[in-house]
């Protein structure tokens, strides 16, 4: 074997390592992001056949005020309450079967479910309601590192509050079959690593 016959073959195989890097590397965010959206699917799949209560198991009110029948579905102990862009306060905040709750040293805030014209997510960590009645869109911002996961509870009381969870259900299960396609696949040994 020649100088250029050896150079090529560390060359393609520098080339494989560092493919096969970069698969197992995206793989395990695909993986992840797989795994995370099954879990959601259970969750939802379980409150559809009326287990609520074993996917929602925490009963602590952390201080906010429930109404007789409302569970809670996340709690936020580091919360900003933010309108027009501007954050307002610092304090924490509440999702339930209802309603998200904000409370905070300046002020408080309750967005109902039912009452809501839309919610929009932000991956960088934060939520906006936006309320019949109520002139400025206001929300909470939690931070990018729990973005999925409260985005998936506020969705969730959303759906239980306003009767969706079978239109929820069927979303969620769209959108893994939409991930499903694009599963990272390895790239394919080149001619001369096979040889």
């Amino acid at each position: 074997m020649g100088i250029l016959s050896l150079l090529k073959a560390k060359n393609a195989e520098r080339k494989a390592k560092a493919a096969a890097l970069a698969y197992g590397t995206a793989y395990s965010v695909w993986k992840e992001e797989d795994d995370k959206l099954a879990e959601y699917i259970t969750v939802v799949r379980d409150c559809v056949e009326g287990r609520i209560n074993e996917q929602l198991v925490d009963r602590g009110d952390y201080g906010f005020m429930l109404n007789e029948d409302e569970i809670p579905v996340a709690y936020l102990p580091l919360a900003l309450y933010y309108e027009a862009d501007e954050t307002h306060d610092e304090g924490s905040a509440m999702v339930t079967t209802e309603r998200v709750l904000y409370t905070g040293a300046l002020a408080t805030r309750e967005w109902v479910f039912k009452k809501l014209i839309s919610i929009t997510h932000s991956p960088a960590g934060y939520s906006v309601f936006a309320t019949t009645g109520v002139g400025t869109p206001g929300g909470i911002a939690y931070g990018p590192d729990v973005a999925t996961e409260v985005q998936f509870r506020i969705e969730l009381g959303a759906a239980i509050a306003r009767n969706r969870l079978p239109q929820y259900l069927a979303e969620l299960e769209a959108q893994r079959a939409q991930h499903a396609g694009q599963m990272p696949v390895p790239s394919p040994p080149s001619a001369s690593t096979t040889a």
